[in-house]
């Protein structure tokens, strides 16, 4: 199972302090995370690593859906890094980043895609779907419901 361990998280702090706050705000905006409440850290004053902060703060990442929402943060940055590295004249300055991303992403046991840079926990579905009382009992035929399996087991 992919786990958000501490050094998963500090390579998301590390790379968002080279990142302007509007960014940062867009990155986990677009990823349909919330601005919390302020997270100062004495030992930390750096106002992009707070702002970072202030996003994880609203999440709770035993939960699926919080859980996926900060997979796709990762996914969207890692897809900026890979296609830098792929396709922009900082090539060989962008491969020791790429590399640790990619290296810290599967030693926590994410899978990222070689080709998109799409980063995925295989372990955890990726979004949670729940069904109100009222819908399920307004099918006519239960049937129409599917499982389906997206572990690929």
């Amino acid at each position: 199972m992919a786990r958000f361990t501490p050094k998963v998280l500090r390579l998301l702090s590390v790379y968002l302090a080279d990142v302007v706050i509007r960014d940062i705000d867009a990155l986990f905006g677009d990823n349909d995370i919330r601005l919390g409440p302020e997270q100062p850290d004495p030992s930390d004053p750096s106002e992009r690593r707070e702002r970072m902060r202030r996003y994880l703060a609203t999440l709770d990442l035993s939960n699926p859906g919080d859980h996926a929402k900060l997979v796709a943060v990762y996914s969207d940055v890692m897809q900026d890094i890979g296609e830098r590295a792929k396709h922009g004249g900082d090539y060989y300055d962008l491969m020791p980043l790429k590399t640790r991303w990619l290296n810290t992403l599967a030693g926590a046991g994410f899978e990222v895609d070689p080709w998109s840079f799409v980063v995925t926990d295989r372990s955890r579905p990726a979004i949670s779907i729940r069904f109100s009382a009222e819908a399920l009992a307004a099918l006519s035929d239960p049937a129409v419901i599917q499982v389906v399996n997206v572990k690929g087991d």
